[in-house]
C-alpha cells in the first residue's frame, strides 16, 4: 500500500524494494532502525545472514530490515575494564581489533585471549567476513564455541527497546528466552576482570 511506502520512506530512504506483500529497508542508524521496528511491528532483522537463510525462508513478515549498514553497531572499543563490542561487528573485524591490543594488555585479560582464539577458528574467513557478533548469539544454534565462552566470562548485553531506552541484560537470560520484539541488541560487554578464563 502507498501509505505503508510513504512511512518507510519518511524513516529511511534506504528502501530498494518493494512488493504486494513485502518492504525491505536498509536504515543507516539505531534511530532510523528502531523507527522502522516501531512502525512495523512484523519485521524481520538480518545481518550478515550466513546463518539465517533457512529460517529466514520460513517467516512471514511485513518488512525485512537490513541492519549490517548502522555503523554504530559496528564499533569495538575498551572502556572501563570491559571489552564493548557491538553486536553488527564481523569476526574479521573483531579479530583485527584483538590483534592489535598488545601483549601486556592481553595477559592481563585472558578472555582476551581466549576470544582470539576462538574466534579464529570459526567458520572460514568468507563467513568471517560478514557474519556478526550478535547474529551468532540470537539465531538460536546449540553448536557455538562463541556463546559458552561468553557465558563463562560473564558477558552483559545492551539491549535497546523502541522508545529509545537501554537495559542490560545476562547473554544466559537471552540465550533462554531471546529478545522481545521491538528490542534491538546494539552491543556486548566482556568484562575484563583478573580473573582467568580458560575455553577448552
Amino acid at each position: 500500500p502507498d501509505e505503508i511506502v510513504q512511512s518507510m520512506r519518511e524513516v529511511s530512504s534506504g528502501i530498494v524494494s518493494i512488493n504486494h506483500k513485502n518492504i525491505f529497508a536498509k536504515p543507516t542508524n539505531i534511530r532510523e532502525t528502531l523507527e522502522l521496528m516501531k512502525n512495523h511491528p512484523r519485521y524481520y532483522l538480518r545481518q550478515g545472514g550466513t546463518g539465517t537463510y533457512k529460517k529466514f525462508m520460513q517467516v512471514e513478515y511485513e518488512a525485512l530490515i537490513d541492519i549490517s549498514g548502522v555503523a554504530e553497531l559496528k564499533t569495538t572499543s575498551i572502556k572501563e575494564h570491559y571489552l564493548v563490542i557491538g553486536s553488527g561487528v564481523t569476526f574479521t573485524s573483531l579479530l583485527k581489533f584483538l590483534s592489535n591490543i598488545c601483549a601486556e594488555e592481553l595477559s592481563a585479560a585472558s578472555v582476551l585471549v581466549e576470544l582470539q582464539s576462538v574466534v579464529s577458528s570459526l567458520a572460514s574467513p568468507q563467513v568471517r567476513n560478514i557474519a556478526s557478533l550478535g547474529g551468532s548469539l540470537l539465531w538460536g544454534h546449540p553448536a557455538s564455541d562463541l556463546v559458552p565462552l561468553l557465558l563463562a566470562a560473564e558477558a552483559e548485553l545492551i539491549i535497546r527497546n523502541t522508545e529509545g531506552e537501554d537495559s542490560q541484560r545476562t547473554l544466559e537470560a537471552v540465550t533462554r528466552s531471546g529478545l522481545k520484539r521491538g528490542e534491538l541488541l546494539v552491543s556486548v560487554r566482556v568484562p575484563l576482570s583478573g580473573r582467568k578464563v580458560k575455553f577448552y
